[in-house]
């Protein structure tokens, strides 16, 4: 005979800290009123005292099992009332109260004050006035009564009082009682006490303070801001300056190592010449220098348990590979097989500098007024691809009705193409009308590389750039198709790179 199981319920509530026996008692007792009340109101045959009394009987119940609650409550003391609490909030008022009762550590700082005001006056040192150009001797336009009578207005009271510790209020009555000494105070402030008796506190000393920005101060940032803006628009070629605060970075691209280091110290000539020519002072111990390189794909050839890593080359044969290896291994015979990236014999199969697929470049002869079919009859008779070693891969009519030749071998044989076309058949116009962009960074949007070319090209911004589409490679970057003018496709198909940010791309 199979025996039952019971399922038991492990979700058991805890019990209050407060719960005793009497309230468990009267809980029955209010919930044995508060059903007899249910139903009796639910039959008919009740008479109204009847209901009534029984409705008091359940009021009279729940208010003894509230009295009883509050004071169990408060019996069983703050201790655990806090505890209750720590559970509902971890941050609350048990944490005040512990974390008051602990000892305290000491201070965090342990220089000595003299050692404070020497930091301090390290960071702030003292130094005469310094007048880049000629101060403005012409007289500021005074306040007037009307103005100052509005920006009082403004002041709410009841707010706690500035640095100087006047009230709302105080400013308030001296322009009732005395607004000519309130407006001739305000006038002075900028001109003779703004920039005195500024002072650092540091320990038990107040130390002048003659530079810097002080703690607090609506003006200075804006100031500093306004002054530090020179050195962010000394033009370099390559070169971007990017200022946070008074910290100051070059992010410089280049080709090459040595192309890199040259563009850096020019840069940073300029930078220390301004620099200095501001009478401020350039922290080399706090300077410092990173190189971002693009990683480039390498394949790995293993041989037992070491391994040598090389970058395909089309120049590496067996030969090659085999006199490293027999370097590497004290002149050991080696066996070499060069495989390509899909595990095929190297020497059998295409170089590493073929593609799977053919490139093609895209060449649209416009129709100048003429029909599709009839284009498309003056270019067959005339031009011979055979002739110019062009092949194309296949021919369409545009949205526009003009006649597209999408043809196979890059950017080489597009230019070779249209050159006949433009020879053999003076009355029409041809261009290149789409440019393929790869080995672009995984994060660059659609309008840096339109922003990039606008640079390369320097042509006006009125000329039509739209990337198409962004597509990615199988190297982790992504190859983009833009539709541009004429001029600008030319200019980026003879130049063959693009920078975009820090990679320089290439341009088919």
């Amino acid at each position: 005979m199979a025996e039952s199981v019971v399922k038991t319920n492990n979700n058991i509530a805890k019990v209050p800290y407060w719960w005793n026996s009497e309230i468990e008692a009267k809980r029955g007792h209010c919930i044995k009123a508060r059903r007899e009340f249910t139903r009796k109101r639910r039959k008919s045959e009740v008479t109204t005292e009847e209901l009534i009394a029984t409705h008091d009987a359940y009021i009279t119940n729940k208010k003894d099992l509230r009295r009883l609650i509050h004071v169990a409550k408060k019996n069983a003391g703050k201790k655990e009332l806090l505890r209750e609490n720590l559970n509902n909030d971890i941050w609350g008022e048990a944490y005040r109260i512990v974390t008051k009762q602990m000892a305290t550590t000491g201070s965090p700082c342990s220089l000595s004050d003299a050692r404070k005001v020497q930091i301090a006056r390290e960071l702030f040192p003292e130094r005469q006035d310094i007048w880049l150009r000629e101060p403005i001797e012409d007289d500021i336009d005074p306040f007037s009564i009307a103005e100052l009578e509005a920006e009082v207005q403004k002041l709410k009271n009841g707010k706690a009082p500035d640095p100087d510790n006047v009230p709302p209020e105080a400013i308030k009555e001296l322009l009732t009682l005395r607004p000519d000494l309130l407006l001739s105070l305000l006038k002075n402030l900028l001109r003779e006490h703004y920039l005195e008796n500024r002072t650092i506190k540091v320990a038990k000393e107040e130390l002048p303070m003659t530079t810097g920005v002080p703690q607090g101060s609506a003006l200075g940032p804006l100031l500093w801001n306004i002054f530090y803006d020179g050195i962010l628009r000394i033009h370099t070629p390559n070169v971007r300056a990017i200022g946070f605060a008074d910290d100051l970075a070059l992010v410089a691209t280049a080709t090459s190592d040595i192309a890199l280091m040259d563009t850096v110290n020019k840069a940073l000539a300029k930078a220390d010449q301004w620099i200095e020519e501001h009478h401020l002072t350039l922290a080399p111990e706090k300077t410092e220098a990173v190189v971002l390189r693009r990683d480039r794909i390498r394949r790995k050839s293993t041989h037992g348990r070491k391994k040598i890593t090389f970058i395909p080359d089309d120049g590496i044969n067996k030969s090659y590979v085999r006199k490293i290896l027999e370097y590497e291994f004290h002149k050991a015979d080696i066996e070499v097989n060069l495989m390509t990236a899909r595990g095929k014999d190297r020497e059998h199969s295409r170089p590493w500098s073929s593609k799977t697929q053919a490139q093609s470049q895209a060449v649209i002869v416009k129709k100048g007024g003429r029909q599709y079919a009839d284009l498309l009859k003056t270019v067959k008779k005339n031009i011979d691809l055979g002739k110019i070693g062009v092949k194309v891969r296949n021919i369409r009519e545009t949205a526009r009705g003009d006649l597209l030749l999408n043809v196979e071998g890059g950017g080489e044989k597009a230019d070779s193409l249209k050159k006949e076309i433009a020879a053999q058949l003076k009355d029409v116009g041809v261009s290149i009308s789409t440019v393929h962009i790869s080995d672009i960074d995984p994060t660059v949007t659609e309008e840096e590389i339109e922003e990039a070319i606008y640079e390369a090209t320097q042509v006006d911004r009125a000329a039509p750039v739209k990337v198409l589409n962004m597509r990615p490679t199988r190297d982790g970057n992504r190859i983009a198709t833009v539709r541009l003018s004429n001029h600008m496709a030319e200019v980026l198909s003879n130049r063959g790179k693009l920078m975009i940010r820090w990679v320089a791309c290439r341009v088919r």
